[in-house]
């Protein structure tokens, strides 16, 4: 849940526009933890993102940035990043 909280705000310090969900209190323990749950849709899905006029270039230059900070800036990252992990809420 720490690790989760740092890279909510090294992502809000460098200015990423993305939602990391809060774990929510009372319900983190040593070796599982519960998030605020965010509405939104695959990132994959072509339809959805179609349906509400996406840029799908910028969304995933925006992907792209946030996974770079991660990795090259903060030593923190998402190390599972499937589409049911990366939605899209608009």
């Amino acid at each position: 849940a720490e690790h989760l909280r740092a890279v909510r705000e090294n992502m809000r310090r460098a200015g990423v526009d993305v939602i990391v969900p809060e774990p929510l209190r009372g319900l983190v323990g040593r070796r599982a933890f519960a998030m605020r749950y965010v509405h939104g849709f695959k990132v994959t899905d072509v339809e959805q993102l179609r349906l509400y006029g996406i840029d799908r270039e910028a969304l995933m230059r925006r992907v792209t940035l946030a996974y770079a900070c991660q990795l090259f800036g903060d030593g923190y990252f998402n190390a599972d990043p499937h589409p049911g992990n990366l939605l899209v809420h608009v």
